[in-house]
């Protein structure tokens, strides 16, 4: 007989985050990061392991402001334990000598959640005796009685450090241990939105400058115009892209130039619209530059005048169109 499927359960905390108050600017670090963690809107609500795919990861709990006269947690920890979801403990040999970091550990496992302890390195080193950076009940296995037995764990953790991940990995790991979700999904994606970030770094000043020499130095402005578009990260926004592709429709320039402004501008323009989510407004301006330079390309195809190779960027150029048209 087919088994019903459990519900999930809910909790107030999507993770609670330990630490020695000796790692506390890690701790900081960590927290900001996984709360303005942007999760991508065709991810939410996926199903996986842990239930669907949130909206966000917050919140996050991190509380170390005042600690407790004696060994024991507090009662708002214990109960911050059981609303947590998973536990992240920042390991470092401060940790590994932390009576509250171990006691978090300890009382996490005991509640039958082991296989959602996410551990991050950001100091000191596993094994060894004068660097150890894992807490005993991260190296120890935890029984049933809740106590911490002889029986050794294999911790798999998050390397924060510069030898080991460095940090954006680390996190990514961490996102990925929280969702549900491939390591290799989430830093493709973390790949595609730096790539967008990158896009539009220099501001809308260097493009309005670009603009202008190119009307004032001629052939030499043609050139900048053109190693602008060719460093897509030196483009501030997908409007300012925009403004400098009209730009290009405007210059009394040789065809071949023509042709490989038009390619550039498709090709920076399909960075932007492949990767915007379903759900967001597209610029007006944005869709209609690209459309206007698609439709310059296919007038220079219909001429036989693009080489195989501008003529399958061109395709795909069709394609993401078509695609933008159907939203």
């Amino acid at each position: 007989m087919r088994a019903l499927p459990t519900e999930m359960p809910t909790f107030k905390y999507r993770a609670f985050l330990s630490y020695s108050h000796r790692d506390t600017a890690s701790a900081k670090w960590l927290h900001r990061a996984l709360e303005a963690y942007r999760i991508d809107k065709d991810l939410v609500g996926r199903e996986t392991a842990h239930g669907p795919v949130p909206k966000t990861l917050r919140p996050i709990f991190r509380d170390r402001d005042d600690f407790p006269a004696g060994h024991s947690l507090t009662e708002q920890t214990i109960a911050a334990l059981e609303a947590s979801q998973f536990l992240i403990v920042i390991c470092s040999p401060n940790a590994a000598q932390s009576q509250y970091v171990n006691e978090e550990v300890r009382c996490f496992k005991a509640l039958g959640r082991a296989a959602r302890v996410i551990n991050v390195i950001v100091g000191g080193e596993p094994g060894d005796p004068e660097r150890e950076c894992f807490p005993p009940a991260v190296r120890f296995k935890v029984g049933a009685d809740g106590a911490i037995t002889e029986e050794r764990e294999q911790p798999i953790a998050a390397d924060a450090r510069p030898q080991g991940d460095g940090k954006e990995i680390a996190k990514q790991k961490i996102v990925a241990g929280l969702l549900g979700v491939g390591l290799d999904e989430i830093m493709r994606r973390a790949e595609r939105a730096r790539k967008r970030r990158n896009l539009f770094r220099l501001g809308a000043a260097g493009a309005a400058a670009v603009l202008a020499l190119t009307a004032v130095l001629g052939w030499w402005g043609i050139n900048l115009l053109y190693d602008k578009l060719l460093l897509a990260e030196d483009v501030n926004s997908a409007r300012d892209t925009a403004e400098i592709c009209e730009r290009a429709h405007g210059l009394d320039v040789a065809e071949t130039w023509r042709i490989k402004l038009a390619l550039k501008c498709v090709e920076t323009f399909s960075v932007v619209l492949a990767d915007a989510p379903r759900d967001d407004p597209l610029p007006q301006r944005v869709v209609s530059s690209f459309e206007e330079n698609v439709a310059l390309l296919r007038k220079f195809e219909d001429e036989q005048k693009l080489t195989s190779e501008q003529m399958g960027l061109l395709n795909r150029a069709e394609i993401l169109a078509a695609q933008l048209g159907q939203r």
